[in-house]
């Protein structure tokens, strides 16, 4: 299993849940029980809706071409004074 070392700061009451974790026997360690949390949210369906999301808006990041030509306006209003409008 490839692993990284991560340092996280956790509030006091997240901390009492990563202990809580460890109290209850699910996990031996902090580190197990983190992974242990981590892994019951990659397991929820709006955990791959959120991944899916985030893979659309980094397709529409990466095709400047065609964001730059929805960008553009469809006639140029630069220099152009605005008309008065007129009570009928």
């Amino acid at each position: 299993m490839n692993s990284t070392h991560v340092m996280v700061r956790l509030k006091t009451a997240e901390l009492d849940i990563v202990d809580t974790l460890i109290a209850a026997g699910i996990a031996n360690n902090r580190a197990e029980a983190i992974r242990w949390a981590l892994t019951r949210i990659r397991e929820r369906p709006v955990y791959e809706q959120l991944r899916e999301h985030t893979r659309n808006i980094e397709r529409l990041k990466s095709a400047p071409a065609r964001r730059q030509l929805a960008l553009q306006p469809t006639t140029s209003l630069i220099g152009r004074t605005p008309k008065k409008m007129t009570n009928r």
